[in-house]
């Protein structure tokens, strides 16, 4: 090995070398449990064996009802898988992804980096692909399914890479009476897989050399007897690798403040413990039980690991995906249903019925008559078709051939064929809207409202998957808290976690797991709703359209949209710059018209202070020629009172000659 390279061994500590001998008989325990719950699952396990082969069309040897088996039966006309089909056809097309929503005000960016999280796990494991999986086998063929959730060292020898895969029911043996579906109330669960020697030793480093002692040669035992591979003797190179989880307790040390009696669980050693007690000297410290799941691995029947559940959660890391699931029935052949259930009967009367009919009428004979000796060439009576000619002995034309009609068959027995069929999509809930055979003319509208009616009876059978994704959501969460570094975690997320991010109790108070429109990233996803937001009429910037953009050539997108944009921008500075210039004349002219206007204000006032001056002077003018008149009458007055009466009379006399011309002129 070359200097600096080290095994996996040398880096991480091996977390399957915690069984003991000298521990209770760990195999008895899950031998006995096994077989307690066997009679009840055995029931259950036949009913969905026939399930998965008349979705398969494996119904040929298939006799469930006696009495109707039908001797000459060869074909299979299998209506059931497309049913089936559609339903998981449709889940697939309207996908959900997982996302962590935050609650009551709290911190929003680590609940978007949980949901980049978990989007980058199931990215890389295609995690949605195995979920429909567990539909499909859950809701549409036997009723029940688990999605096993685990972490793969083979890439990432470190922290590992959360995988996931769907165990049908042939794999599963569980507490029969478990109710909750995040599993809270089940005692255990077995599961086995016939894995190769090879594949054993990576599931189990450092246990190689017992392996290798262990007997591949077709191990058999009476456990899952409903297996593929325990119907195939020659398993050469298997063994028998079962996985027993089951339910018990650990001490856990949990610190609670007396004020607001809040509490968390803590991993500190005495040390630690001690200077935390002096630092918060008010603290309280609890010592409680919990319970928590324990793992032991079972290969050929002999314990190969027994501990503590190696992810580090309290929890199963199994998540039950089922279709109708009859809590309240004690017979456990019905108690778990998938939509092939309720029509197989009709399968399998279809396949009677088709079969007779098409025997019926392969019994009618039709053609012709032909009596012996009446053609002159007997190899004439196959002559069949336009343009033939057969040449009969005389006068045996009208007696010597019969035209025989095929048999008249009853309509009512296809109308009871046709029935079955249509049995087979309405007894599951399927109408021909939602398969596409709509033989109406209706569309638009009427055709989506028929859609909606008919997906009102598969209600349950979704409602029950989103229910399986919110817990397989916090399941995951709670995996890659505790698994994954802080530089996994950045990579992932391509930011800094924040302080939250390992906070156990932040999926309990401050975030709740829900399901979303699904995209392949959280990129597309963003986008998605700032498009939808920015379309509703919210004015979002380009940038942030664009920043979460996926698309070919996006770098050169973004340039021309921004080459678009300062050019915009520019024309309308520019149509700005003109508003402006021509704003500044309008205004520079309705100043110019204001001092005009107040220059004529003033000049008018002004002529009207002149005018009142010159008023003013002819008042006083008049003023001083009355003045003046007045002066010279008293003058005149004083004149004529020095003058004689001979003067007087003399000087009115010449006044009289004078004004007499004037008044004759006038």
């Amino acid at each position: 090995m070359s200097a600096g390279m080290m095994e996996r061994t040398q880096t991480l500590p091996n977390i399957y070398s915690g069984y003991e001998d000298g521990k209770p008989d760990i195999v008895a325990q899950a031998d006995e449990r096994y077989m307690m719950n066997l009679s009840a699952w055995q029931l259950f396990f036949y009913e969905q064996l026939i399930d998965r082969k008349v979705y398969l069309g494996d119904q040929r040897y298939l006799n469930l009802y006696s009495g109707l088996g039908y001797d000459h039966q060869k074909w299979i006309f299998n209506n059931a898988m497309p049913v089936v089909n559609m339903l998981c056809g449709r889940q697939m097309q309207h996908r959900k992804a997982t996302k962590l929503i935050p609650v009551h005000g709290s911190n929003s960016k680590t609940a978007n980096q949980a949901t980049k999280a978990i989007q980058s796990v199931y990215s890389n494991d295609n995690t949605y692909k195995t979920i429909s999986s567990c539909f499909k086998e859950g809701a549409g063929i036997t009723g029940l399914s688990l999605m096993h959730s685990y972490m793969d060292y083979r890439r990432d020898p470190i922290c590992g890479d959360l995988k996931t895969e769907c165990l049908s029911a042939d794999m599963i043996m569980m507490d029969a009476f478990w109710r909750e579906m995040d599993l809270s109330d089940c005692q255990f669960i077995r599961t086995r897989k016939y894995l190769h020697k090879s594949q054993v030793k990576e599931m189990l480093p450092g246990r190689e050399h017992d392996i290798d002692l262990l007997n591949d040669q077709a191990y058999f035992d009476t456990k899952f007897t409903f297996m593929p591979q325990q119907y195939n003797i020659r398993r050469k190179g298997f063994l028998a690798y079962d996985e027993y989880w089951y339910m018990c307790e650990r001490m856990a040390t949990f610190i609670v403040d007396p004020e607001t009696y809040e509490s968390v669980e803590v991993s500190f050693d005495k040390e630690e413990m001690q200077a935390l007690k002096e630092k918060f000297p008010h603290i309280v410290v609890v010592k409680e039980k919990v319970p928590t799941v324990h793992l032991a691995i079972i290969v050929n029947n002999i314990c190969m690991f027994d501990g503590p559940n190696p992810m580090g959660i309290d929890m199963y890391p199994f998540t039950p995906f089922i279709g109708y699931h009859d809590l309240a029935n004690n017979n456990y052949a019905f108690r778990y249903q998938g939509i092939i259930r309720n029509i197989r009967d009709s399968q399998y009367i279809l396949n009677y019925r088709t079969q007779l009919e098409l025997d019926l009428l392969a019994a009618q004979f039709s053609g012709v008559d032909v009596e012996e000796d009446a053609l002159i060439d007997d190899s004439d009576a196959f002559k069949v078709g336009p343009g033939k000619v057969r040449f009969f002995k005389k006068n045996r034309m009208q007696t010597g051939i019969r035209d025989v009609p095929g048999a008249n068959i009853n309509p009512a027995n296809f109308q009871v064929t046709e029935q079955q069929k249509i049995n087979v999509q309405s007894l599951a809930g399927i109408t021909p809207e939602l398969l596409g055979q709509a033989e109406d003319s209706d569309v638009g509208i009427t055709e989506q409202l028929r859609q909606g009616a008919a997906l009102t009876t598969l209600q349950e059978l979704f409602d029950n998957l989103d229910l399986s994704q919110q817990n397989a959501g916090r399941l995951h969460w709670a995996i890659i808290q505790k698994n994954y570094t802080l530089g996994k975690i950045r990579r992932m997320i391509e930011e800094e976690p924040t302080n939250e991010f390992r906070d156990k109790s932040f999926q309990k108070y401050d975030a709740v797991v829900s399901n979303a429109q699904l995209t392949d990233t959280t990129r597309q996803l963003a986008f998605r709703q700032r498009y939808w937001l920015w379309k509703d009429g919210l004015q979002i910037p380009p940038d942030q359209l664009l920043k979460y953009l996926d698309t070919e050539d996006k770098d050169d997108l973004i340039e021309s949209i921004e080459k678009a944009q300062q050019e915009q921008v520019q024309q309308q500075q520019q149509m700005a710059q003109l508003q402006m210039e021509n704003q500044q004349i309008v205004n520079e002219s309705l100043q110019s018209k204001a001092i005009s206007d107040r220059s004529l204000a003033e000049e008018r006032m002004a002529k009207g202070r002149l005018e009142q001056v010159q008023i003013e002077t002819a008042h006083n003018k008049s003023r001083h020629e009355l003045a003046s008149a007045t002066y010279n009458e008293a003058k005149a007055a004083k004149e004529i009172e020095s003058m004689g009466v001979d003067d007087f009379v003399k000087v009115l006399s010449l006044l009289r000659d004078i004004n007499q011309p004037q008044k004759t002129e006038v």
